[in-house]
């Protein structure tokens, strides 16, 4: 799913249940030089019966997050690559958690909007270990989806998983990076061999 327009989503259940049910079937210094060395602080310490003072950590910066060294710079068709299948993922997810909110805790959605939460991060990951910044979702300030019945949300369920499972297909036949191309085919795989016919099944009830 790229940035579609929620309508395409919200596709009529006539045709998304029809679809469901025919063809779609289914991470110790000195001091300065030339100064005497006096009494260490422990032996002043001993004398004076008190206890040596602490010492005190020198603070330690912690590192900007920088790219692989064994990564190529990524060039503008693999960043939109990326950004393509990150925006997808931020599409499910925000689709399914509306479901979440009008039904409540209901079978498949649960299991597969955790599914693409951990989706999120595997792609966020390809951004990151590239020094690059992971772009934000496009969809937190969209009007939720409505559904009359579970059954459209599973229909929409059902589109929505196929224009994933078409997206990632159009994305590895380009020339890719190993790294990318592993992530985006265990994608895949999940949108077609777990969700898809998890909502075709709950869209034929």
């Amino acid at each position: 799913m790229t940035n579609r327009s929620r309508s395409r989503l919200g596709i009529s259940v006539a045709l998304c249940l029809g679809a469901a049910l025919g063809a779609w079937s289914c991470e110790q210094a000195g001091g300065p030089p030339g100064t005497p060395a006096g009494p260490s602080a422990a032996t002043a310490a001993a004398k004076s019966g008190g206890s040596t003072p602490a010492a005190t950590p020198t603070p330690s910066s912690t590192p900007s997050p920088t790219p692989s060294s064994k990564l190529p710079p990524a060039d503008s068709a693999l960043v939109t690559a990326m950004t393509d299948a990150l925006q997808d993922e931020y599409h499910a997810e925000w689709a399914y958690q509306d479901v979440l909110d009008a039904f409540g805790n209901v079978k498949p959605f649960t299991s597969i909007h955790n599914a693409e939460e951990q989706h999120i991060d595997a792609v966020s990951k390809l951004f990151s270990k590239r020094g690059l910044d992971v772009p934000a979702s496009d969809w937190k300030a969209v009007t939720p989806l409505v559904f009359a019945a579970l059954t459209d949300a599973c229909a929409a369920g059902v589109v929505a998983e196929l224009e994933n499972i078409a997206m990632y297909d159009r994305l590895l036949a380009g020339s890719l990076p190993d790294d990318v191309v592993k992530v985006f085919t265990k994608l895949m795989e999940a949108s077609r061999d777990n969700h898809l016919p998890a909502f075709t099944k709950c869209a034929s009830k």
